[in-house]
């Protein structure tokens, strides 16, 4: 077993889609190497994977890396409409994320008793190009590197909550460390005509980066991001990727994990959820596919 162990130093132990139980024995496979790895007086090994268990949680202390699998934005364009619609499964999902990428009450590990927020993956509806692209530098190759060098940072916009009466909170704000909101008014029909409410979105930044490879875990970023929550606590990285090269187009358009390039604005930001697309939802519904 030790000779085993030696030769396998560098291995990344990584578990895509393990329950519990199998987590549970990957940690006791990890703390025996690492105690190994510290009886003889070798560099411990470090564990990397990416996750959407909410059980999970990530241990830099102990070499236990874990970032987390973004499972796509709350809202979609109907590819056959234009419009968009809420996408039903990633409204909790999305709620999970922002528990896992934040560092709070609510994500503190049970072994450590520490909370550290993961990074995330975020993968763009766009195709990574091949080594024939590269090498040709053609159209898809422009398009995913215009995009990569544009983004600076990934914006996600919660649920939107009803303004109560006598609320002076101002209509938007934008906070330098990454947090803010905006209140849109929404036009509800009503048998008579229509009721006006003033629906206020909150939205947390994370600052994004692009890497070359395609290391989901990409831990030499465990440092985190500059961005923080409202209570002033640590928010993760997110990590910013690109389909496949032979991920067809039908995927690219229906399928929820991806987010719209289109998204992105002005500023480097890519929107996820962004209020006027969840204003538009909330009257298209549910999304069927």
């Amino acid at each position: 077993m030790n000779k085993q162990i030696n030769e396998v130093r560098n291995l990344l132990v990584r578990g895509d889609n393990y329950t519990n139980d199998h987590d549970a024995k990957y940690n006791d496979l990890h703390d025996y190497m690492r105690a190994h790895d510290k009886a003889k007086g070798l560099q411990p090994h470090q564990r990397y994977g990416y996750t959407k268990l909410t059980t999970d949680h990530t241990d830099p202390e102990n070499g236990n890396h874990k970032v987390w699998s973004n499972s796509g934005p709350s809202v979609k364009r109907n590819p056959t409409t234009g419009k968009h619609e809420f996408v039903k499964d990633n409204l909790i999902r999305n709620k999970n994320m922002s528990i896992k990428t934040t560092e709070n009450d609510k994500n503190v590990n049970p072994r450590t008793g520490k909370s550290h927020p993961m990074n995330q993956y975020v993968v763009a509806n766009l195709r990574r190009p091949n080594a024939g692209s590269q090498k040709k530098q053609d159209k898809t190759y422009k398009t995913h590197e215009a995009f990569m060098g544009k983004i600076k940072k990934f914006r996600h916009w919660g649920p939107g909550e009803e303004v109560k009466a006598g609320d002076k909170t101002p209509d938007s704000h934008d906070h330098k460390d990454g947090h803010g909101h905006m209140t849109v008014t929404r036009q509800t029909p009503t048998a008579t005509g229509h009721v006006a409410k003033k629906i206020r979105y909150h939205y947390q930044d994370y600052d994004a980066i692009t890497p070359k490879h395609d290391n989901r875990a990409a831990d030499n970023e465990t440092k985190g991001g500059t961005t923080k929550t409202p209570e002033g606590k640590k928010v993760g990285l997110a990590i910013v990727s690109s389909a496949v090269s032979s991920t067809p187009k039908h995927d690219l358009e229906h399928s929820t994990m991806f987010h719209d390039t289109r998204d992105l604005d002005q500023h480097g930001i890519l929107h996820s959820g962004h209020p006027h697309a969840q204003e538009e939802a909330y009257h298209n519904g549910i999304r069927k596919d």
